[in-house]
C-alpha cells in the first residue's frame, strides 16, 4: 500500500498534525507558517484536510492549556519528553479536550499508532497511560 494511501482521511490528518506540532515544538514558529508548509506535502494528499488544518491550528493555539492538563499527569518536566512523543501527546489531548463526538477509546487508540510509528520503542505504553489518566480528567463520564 502506498504512503499516501495508508494516510488517508483521518488517519492522515492525525499523523500530520504531529508532525506539524512537533515542527512547532522544535522550531516555535507562527502556526501559519507551519500549515503553509504541512498543506503542500505531497504524502498528506489524500488526508482529510479540514482535520488536518483544526488539529494543527488547534492544537498549537491550545498547547498552553493543554500543556498544563499534560504536566500533572507526566513523570519529567515537559522538556525532558521526547518531542516526538510529546506531540503525540499534544495532538491526543487536544481531541480528547476538543473532539467529543470521537470517544476516548478512538483517540487513544490512535494516538498509540502514531506514538507506534513516531516514538521510542515503548513510547506508546507512556502515551496510553497518560492519555488514559488525561481522558479521565477531561471525560469523567465514560465517552
Amino acid at each position: 500500500m502506498s504512503e499516501s494511501k495508508r494516510l488517508a482521511g483521518r488517519r492522515g490528518a492525525r499523523y500530520g498534525a504531529v508532525q506539524a506540532v512537533y515542527r512547532w515544538l522544535m522550531n516555535q514558529v507562527a502556526a501559519q507558517q507551519i500549515w503553509q508548509e504541512v498543506s503542500e506535502w505531497e504524502h498528506l494528499r489524500n488526508a482529510n484536510k479540514a482535520m488536518l488544518e483544526t488539529l494543527v491550528f488547534g492544537t498549537i493555539e491550545a498547547a498552553p492549556r493543554l500543556n498544563e492538563r499534560i504536566a500533572a499527569h507526566v513523570d519529567r518536566a515537559l522538556d525532558q519528553l521526547d518531542p516526538m512523543e510529546h506531540a503525540v501527546l499534544l495532538v491526543g489531548a487536544y481531541e480528547l479536550s476538543e473532539s467529543m463526538e470521537l470517544s476516548k477509546g478512538i483517540v487513544i487508540n490512535e494516538a498509540i499508532e502514531l506514538s507506534k510509528l513516531f516514538g521510542a520503542d515503548q513510547a506508546h505504553k507512556y502515551v496510553n497511560g497518560v492519555l488514559d489518566k488525561l481522558s479521565r480528567e477531561l471525560r469523567p463520564h465514560g465517552a
